[in-house]
């Protein structure tokens, strides 16, 4: 979180940089970032990944209950996550 703190303006990065955490946090999402979920990661946003493995990631990352469909609070945490990035007022 720190890091990208620190890559993303201060004023708007905490909301969007805890939700990259928890995507990182994919697997185990135990609060920590294995190892293997650090090089899943890295992986995806590489150019070695494809176009779906890229989107089944960020739909499991999104998926935060794990129940196979994203729901509205879920769409919403997403939503305001990138409107937070985007300094766009909610």
């Amino acid at each position: 979180v720190d890091f990208y703190q620190k890559l993303l303006r201060a004023d708007t990065s905490a909301t969007y940089c805890e939700f990259l955490f928890r995507a990182f946090d994919n697997i185990s999402r135990d609060g920590f970032i294995q190892f293997d979920e650090f090089l899943l990661a890295i992986y995806m946003h590489s150019n070695a990944s494809s176009a779906r493995e890229k989107l089944e990631w960020l739909f499991n990352a999104y998926d935060r209950d794990g129940d196979g469909s994203i729901d509205y609070e879920e769409l919403n945490n997403i939503v305001h996550a990138l409107f937070i990035l985007h300094g766009i007022d909610r």
